[in-house]
């Protein structure tokens, strides 16, 4: 039986928060808009290369991309917690920075 869309949505927030808050960052850090689609693009695959990594692959935001394997029961739930933590951390990291950027760039 498949899992509901309700059960896979907590999973796929996460990221999409990620992709945002990256946004706002290089917003507040670059001054053009190439230099904040290279930052984002950058830390994507930054994160695609580090999970590579058998070890570092559980802690990564880009783990809560591979929903299928919990569509089909292959890994349950708790597996993507780390992940999840990892994005939230992430989103509080960049947030706090780009704000303290912020206040310190010249409009």
């Amino acid at each position: 039986m498949m899992p509901d869309r309700n059960e896979m949505l907590p999973f796929l927030i996460p990221l999409a928060i990620v992709e945002v808050v990256l946004l706002l960052f290089f917003s507040a850090v670059s001054k053009s808009s190439s230099q904040v689609l290279l930052g984002t693009g950058g830390a994507a695959l930054g994160v695609y290369l580090i999970s590579m990594f058998p070890k570092l692959d559980a802690f990564l935001p880009a783990r809560l991309l591979r929903g299928m394997e919990l569509l089909q029961r292959a890994k349950s739930p708790e597996d993507y917690y780390a992940g999840i933590t990892a994005a939230g951390l992430m989103v509080l990291l960049c947030m706090v920075l780009s704000v303290g950027c912020f206040d310190w760039k010249q409009l």
